[in-house]
């Protein structure tokens, strides 16, 4: 769960409800998703323009052992989404108006999406899967399906 105010993520346990851990990732932590094996765990950081990648194995009391790496996208990133092959991550940068694509075999930003042509005022993009089939991505801009 995100702290905003505080700059920090509660860890939950599943079977109490209770808080078992406190990370410290930077301003503003926004969202939170996990990646579809466990393995990290990833959260905008919507006033220090980064991501942070989490490693949910590191011992409850070690915030840096528990931040693998801070990864820097465009202003103001909200909404964050693994894609379902688990090779990228996709983050909705809101005051960019882009959306950055990280690759999580380097932790590195390898493209910027701009809002297709004709699109360019300040809108949401909304991210969402593809009724095509397992694997697909897509972008909703405004009412227009993106998908690859």
């Amino acid at each position: 769960m995100t702290n905003t105010n505080s700059g920090t993520v509660s860890i939950l346990s599943p079977a109490t409800n209770a808080v078992i851990a406190t990370i410290v990732v930077g301003g503003g932590p926004q969202e939170v998703v996990v990646h579809p094996d466990g393995s990290r765990v990833y959260v905008t950081g919507r006033d220090i323009s980064a991501v942070s990648v989490l490693n949910p194995d590191a011992p409850a009391t070690a915030d840096a052992d528990a931040v693998v790496a801070s990864v820097p996208v465009g202003e103001f990133p909200v909404s964050v989404a693994v894609h379902p092959d688990g090779t990228r991550v996709y983050v909705l940068n809101h005051d960019s108006n882009t959306i950055s694509v990280i690759s999580l075999a380097t932790n590195a930003v390898i493209s910027t999406v701009e809002p297709p042509p004709g699109e360019q005022e300040r809108k949401m993009w909304v991210m969402d899967s593809c009724s095509a089939g397992k694997g697909s991505s897509s972008r909703v801009w405004g009412q227009k399906k993106l998908c690859r």
